[in-house]
């Protein structure tokens, strides 16, 4: 359990450590089989390689719930879910 829920996120990553973390607590009424979604956009990539893109994965406790997804141009500035 953590004391406050986060409020923001990094705008950026930075250096060599691409891990983003999330720290929250789930409410009491949470029942086992209620759908939980994340949803996020990026805006920009890094254009230095030949083929720019950037994989995003989601975890919860250490379980994979979103395999990965991989945005590239085309996915710039649309909310995925």
């Amino acid at each position: 359990m953590v004391s406050v829920n986060e409020e923001a996120a990094e705008r950026a990553f930075a250096g060599t450590d691409n891990e983003l973390r999330y720290h929250f607590n789930l409410p009491n009424t949470l029942q086992a089989d209620d759908l939980l979604a994340v949803t996020f956009d990026a805006n920009n990539l890094d254009t230095n390689g030949a083929d720019p893109r950037y994989g995003v994965e989601v975890y919860m406790n250490g379980v994979l719930v979103q395999p990965e997804i991989v945005i590239r141009d085309d996915q710039l500035n649309t909310a995925i879910t």
